[in-house]
């Protein structure tokens, strides 16, 4: 991985919401509104994704590399697909 980290490398802003199941596209919610598949793991995973994208961005603002390395290793757990190096 490189020194610097860009928000470009993090595929977030393809992010969707969508049922693992049915993949019906949908907004953040614990019970998929097509089949009613218990969604509410995903859905934490979810929104603590988008949580930590947040923050992510936020650090890149403040140019703190530290906290960028610590959020984009989180980030890389969650979703390895959206997060490359």
């Amino acid at each position: 991985m490189s020194n610097e980290l860009k928000i470009d490398q993090l595929k977030f802003d393809e992010l969707k919401f969508r049922c693992p199941v049915c993949h019906a596209g949908q907004s953040v919610r614990n019970a998929c509104r097509r089949c009613r598949a218990d969604l509410s793991l995903y859905a934490a995973c979810f929104r603590r994704l988008l949580y930590l994208r947040d923050q992510y961005r936020q650090a890149q603002q403040r140019d703190d590399r530290e906290r960028q390395r610590d959020l984009f290793a989180e980030l890389q757990q969650l979703s390895p697909t959206h997060a490359v190096d």
